[in-house]
């Protein structure tokens, strides 16, 4: 009976297995990223589920299953997600040196506008990517009205879609509110939408009995059949031997009574 028993748990072993073959192909992510990754898998005719990250209770990761995992990193490397994060102005900043050099403060404050600006536009529906690079000359209080030099700005916008969530005057009025003295008509705009992957219209089904399954899970499915197969025989066995076990317990039946001879006196 207790090797029956390990043979059974050694059956049970692939079955657990299986049930939890499911990967996570992006992982210590905030929300709003999980939500973008899931959504591209799905619109890749990948099925993605959103789950907390073991390592954060505070971040996120996207998992699929086992056999889907290289076509949604190939969904995801098309489209460049997860986006990596982009630095704040105070992260740009830094830590204060003893001495800062103007010309560095000035280029770090211009590198985490670029960065605000980058994770504002990446916040609207349906942009994938942005990427923002700001020219912006530091002031010169000797410098003359003629000899300053105008800010300027270039904008790479990637989203998904026939056309661009956002127009280009209203990308232009928006990075330059964000920089003093920048011209609108100073921001270059170039937007492009993100060739995705063409979801599958129906996946090819393969007959396993009156089973019907994509064949990317046929070797799942024959798994778990073999395992059901063989918990059945070995729960099959566990009662025959039980009822083995309480039929050689049982007493028999009691042999009939000799009947006793009447004696003399009963005469």
């Amino acid at each position: 009976m207790t090797a029956m028993l390990r043979s059974g748990l050694l059956l049970l072993a692939p079955l657990v297995w299986v049930l939890g073959c499911a990967v996570p192909v992006a992982a210590d992510l905030d929300e709003p990223q999980a939500n973008q990754v899931v959504l591209a898998l799905s619109h890749g005719g990948i099925a993605a589920e959103k789950q907390t990250d073991s390592r954060s209770d505070d971040r996120w990761q996207v998992e699929v299953a086992r056999g889907d995992a290289p076509g949604a990193l190939a969904v995801l490397a098309e489209q460049g997600l997860p986006s990596p994060p982009a630095p704040g102005v105070l992260d740009a900043l830094g830590p204060s040196s003893l001495v800062p050099s103007r010309t560095r403060e000035h280029a770090r404050v211009v590198a985490g506008t670029a960065a605000e600006i980058e994770q504002t536009l990446r916040r609207v529906d349906g942009v994938v990517t942005a990427h923002v690079h700001l020219a912006v000359p530091l002031a010169d209080a000797w410098a003359t009205p003629s000899d300053a030099t105008s800010p300027t700005a270039a904008v790479l916008l990637r989203y998904r879609g026939s056309s661009s969530p956002l127009d280009e005057p209203q990308i232009r009025r928006l990075v330059a509110g964000a920089v003093t003295d920048l011209d609108p008509e100073r921001v270059a705009v170039v937007s492009s939408p993100v060739v995705e992957t063409a979801p599958a219209a129906a996946p090819q089904l393969v007959r396993v009995g009156p089973l019907a399954v994509a064949r990317s899970s046929l070797s799942t499915l024959q798994l778990l059949l073999g395992i059901a197969f063989g918990l059945n025989v070995l729960l099959t066995g566990l009662v025959l031997a039980l009822w083995a076990r309480l039929r050689r317990g049982q007493p028999g039946p009691e042999p009939p009574r000799a009947m006793a001879p009447a004696s003399q006196d009963a005469r």
